[in-house]
């Protein structure tokens, strides 16, 4: 059975939650929610540390195999999705998907960051090979507020 390991350094103790395919790339949100994908199941899991609940969501394409995901400053959840040749968001809150295409064809990230004004930032493998930026908000500075012509 995949499981993912917790451990407390203050019990010296490991938790072992258990999901349904093996976890490939976790992150932790600001509330300290632990986030995996689950690439050969094309879901993603939600792991509680504190309730030790585990929920799973499967993408709403098939096949999809999210490798990698990262956290916004809202909590929303990036997937990467190279099978669709896409950025996926998901919304914990409402539970939807939103798919945003690469800028190139076939290309695969290995890897996604945030910086500390939310844009997210990774490789794109495949060819071209390059590093791309992405403003989940758009090209607005931080701070202000969009406008008619934006």
């Amino acid at each position: 059975t995949p499981v993912v390991y917790g451990f407390d350094p203050s019990t010296d103790k490991w938790t072992t939650y258990k999901i349904t395919s093996p976890a490939r790339r976790v992150a932790i949100d600001s509330k300290g929610i632990v986030w995996a994908c689950e690439y050969f199941g094309n879901r993603i899991a939600r792991i509680d540390p504190t309730s030790g609940r585990v929920t799973e969501y499967d993408l709403p394409l098939k096949w999809g195999n999210p490798y990698d995901l990262w956290p916004d400053a809202e909590d929303n959840i990036w997937v990467e999705n190279a099978v669709y040749n896409s950025l996926v968001k998901f919304d914990p809150r409402t539970t939807q998907w939103t798919y945003v295409p690469f800028p190139d064809l076939g290309a695969h990230t290995p890897k996604l960051d945030r910086d500390r004004e939310g844009t997210l930032w990774f490789t794109l493998g495949g060819s071209p090979k390059g590093l791309a930026a992405f403003k989940p908000k758009g090209n607005v500075p931080a701070g202000s507020a969009p406008t008619a012509a934006q």
